[in-house]
């Protein structure tokens, strides 16, 4: 700084302040004046927005010296240009006020703590998910009134996946849990807590993520409800195609006993036959989709039997 300010000469002794620095602003030579009279006077952070070499930041001090008489004989100033450490510690609180910005912004839950478990930051989709919010600073592992597992017994915050991620130095991906806002509502999530690391691979802290599944649970449910209802309409199917079956089924067996020679009789005996067939799909328990299915293709099978049949009988009544 003290070259910058000799503005390329040798030596400063003997010289003007003001000849020297031709554009000080008229604050600093208040400054100068100030000390004169015999204040002392200093800034920790004076911004110098007035540079040639652009935006400075200075911590200064101006004070007088006195000469043997005990009178004012000029002043003393020392300078300290810092503005390399404010420039890295502004672009840290920019970086730190983006990465707020990206967490609040997420559309899922999500909170980190320290290397103590302590939460240190969580967003508006964490409140939401956990209905209250924690106090910062103080509340530990999780922001949650309650963990349940998916048992419904509860979890001590002090066991939970944070916890363990953080106290056994590992990722935990994707655990299923229930959380119990105060209102008494249980949220099923799943939760992927990881360490977190400093510049020497200590552990530093964790970070959390919480994906509430409650639409999965519900979809899920709803599968199940309609399978069940696929099952008993099955079920439904099976017990009426089985009532006809039976008395078929008996005829059937009555005209075989009868051994009649009649082509026609014959003909209704096999299919009658065919028909009580089907008997045989419908066991004592619920009809599945594939029994029912298999029903359909015998359906088609015997519908291209008769009419392959059909056309060789029309063929030898030609011949």
């Amino acid at each position: 700084m003290a070259q910058r300010l000799r503005g390329g000469r040798d030596s400063l002794i003997g010289l003007d302040h003001y000849e020297v620095n031709t554009d000080l602003p008229e604050r600093w030579k208040k400054v100068h004046r100030d000390a004169l009279s015999g204040h002392f006077l200093r800034n920790d952070n004076d911004y110098w927005e007035e540079s040639a070499e652009g935006p400075r930041w200075v911590r200064w001090a101006a004070y007088p010296w006195f000469d043997a008489a005990g009178g004012i004989g000029g002043i003393i100033i020392s300078a300290d240009d810092f503005t390399a450490v404010q420039i890295s510690e502004q672009q840290l609180v920019e970086s730190g006020r983006r990465y707020r910005e990206l967490v609040e912004a997420l559309p899922v839950a999500l909170y980190t703590t320290d290397a103590e478990g302590v939460i240190t930051l969580f967003n508006s989709a964490a409140v939401a998910l956990w209905g209250r919010s924690p106090q910062l600073g103080v509340e530990r592992w999780c922001g949650s009134m309650k963990i349940l597992g998916t048992d419904g017994v509860q979890i001590e915050h002090h066991q939970c996946p944070m916890a363990t991620a953080l106290q056994e130095n590992r990722t935990i991906w994707g655990v299923e849990l229930q959380i119990e806002r105060p209102d008494g509502a249980l949220v099923p999530v799943l939760a992927h807590p990881t360490p977190l690391y400093d510049s020497e691979g200590k552990i530093a802290g964790g970070l959390n993520v919480l994906v509430d599944i409650s639409e999965q649970k519900r979809a899920e449910e709803a599968l199940r409800e309609a399978d069940r209802r696929k099952d008993e309409f099955l079920a439904m199917l099976a017990h009426e195609l089985r009532n006809p079956l039976t008395p078929i089924r008996n005829a059937a067996d009555l005209m075989a006993s009868l051994n009649l020679d009649d082509p026609r009789l014959q003909w209704i005996q096999g299919s009658l036959q065919r028909v009580t067939a089907l008997a045989h799909l419908l066991p004592r328990r619920q009809l599945t989709a594939d029994d029912l299915a298999e029903i359909i293709d015998a359906r088609h099978r015997r519908r291209r039997q008769a009419k392959e049949s059909h056309v060789r009988r029309s063929a030898v009544a030609l011949e």
